[in-house]
């Protein structure tokens, strides 16, 4: 049995958007503009961060504070 049109537009529809959405959390993965994925740095492509600093990112050498961490 063949789905019909609308059925077949939205499925098109629905996967081109979630690779979409994909492709850029992989972007923002391999970019890292604020040292949160702790990805790799490659000269020339994603070492240089010079704005992150002062715009209140945190240092590559941060840790995140446990999950109990100011809870009453």
């Amino acid at each position: 049995m063949q789905p019909t049109p609308s059925r077949a537009y939205l499925r098109h529809l629905t996967l081109g958007f979630a690779l979409l959405m994909l492709l850029a959390a992989a972007l923002a993965v391999a970019v890292d503009p604020y040292y949160v994925f702790d990805s790799p740095r490659i000269t020339g492509f994603n070492r240089l961060k010079p704005r992150s600093v002062n715009q209140g990112a945190k240092s590559p050498s941060c840790t995140r504070p446990p999950a109990s961490a100011g809870a009453p």
